[in-house]
C-alpha cells in the first residue's frame, strides 16, 4: 500500500445472518474515508489531525493537538533475527477473473487456524493486492477488494465543532461528555 498514492477498499462481512459492509478510501499522506453500513452505521474523515465524525444527520468536528514536549521517542523497527512465527504457506489455485482483471489465486494456509480457510488474488499485470476472502466452518464470510484509482476526500460541510471534552462514539447520534474528576 506504501507505493499507491491512492486506494479503496470495500468489505462485505456476514456473520449469523446479519451482513455489515464496510468502505474505506485513502489519498496519501494523510486522508482517509470510514464508511460502515449495517449495525451501528457511521462515517468518518481525517484530513492530517482532523477528525469528522457523523452522528445522525450531522457531522462533528475534532482537531489533536500535538504534544511536542517529548520528541525523542526512537523506535526499533528491525526484523528479529530468527523468526518461527511464521506459520502461513500458500497454495496457488492457478487464474481467475477478479473485476475487470486476471489474477492469481491463492490459498492462505495456516496450520495453526483449521477453522478459517483464507484467499487472496492479485492482478497478474501490477501484482497488486486485489480481492481476500475469509470462510469460517460456522458460517462467517468475509470478503474484500481493493482497488487503486484515483479518489477524493474533501472536508464535509457544514460542521459543529466539538467542545472540550467532548467526543463521538461511532454509530452514535449525538456526541457525548468525557466524565470529569
Amino acid at each position: 500500500f506504501k507505493a499507491n498514492k491512492y486506494y479503496t477498499v470495500k468489505t462485505s462481512s456476514t456473520s449469523e445472518g446479519k451482513t455489515t459492509t464496510m468502505t474505506m478510501q485513502y489519498v496519501a499522506p494523510d486522508k482517509t474515508y470510514l464508511k460502515m453500513d449495517g449495525e451501528g452505521s457511521y462515517e468518518i474523515i481525517s484530513i492530517d489531525k482532523t477528525t469528522y465524525t457523523k452522528a445522525g444527520n450531522t457531522w462533528y468536528k475534532q482537531t489533536i493537538k500535538t504534544d511536542t514536549s517529548n520528541t525523542d521517542t526512537k523506535v526499533d523497527f528491525d526484523e528479529p533475527k530468527d523468526d518461527t512465527t511464521a506459520q502461513e504457506t500458500y497454495k496457488s489455485l492457478g487464474k481467475e477473473a477478479c473485476g475487470n482483471l486476471t489474477c492469481f489465486k491463492y490459498e492462505v494456509i495456516d496450520k495453526n487456524n483449521t477453522t478459517t480457510k483464507e484467499f487472496i488474488w492479485f492482478d497478474t499485470k501490477d501484482y497488486q493486492l486485489r480481492k481476500t476472502r475469509s470462510e469460517s466452518t460456522n458460517g462467517e464470510v468475509s470478503e474484500s477488494t481493493f482497488s487503486y484509482d484515483k479518489v477524493t476526500i474533501n472536508e464535509p460541510s457544514p460542521v459543529k465543532d466539538l467542545k472540550e471534552g467532548e467526543y463521538i462514539i461511532p454509530g452514535a447520534t449525538e456526541p457525548t461528555s468525557l466524565p470529569t474528576g
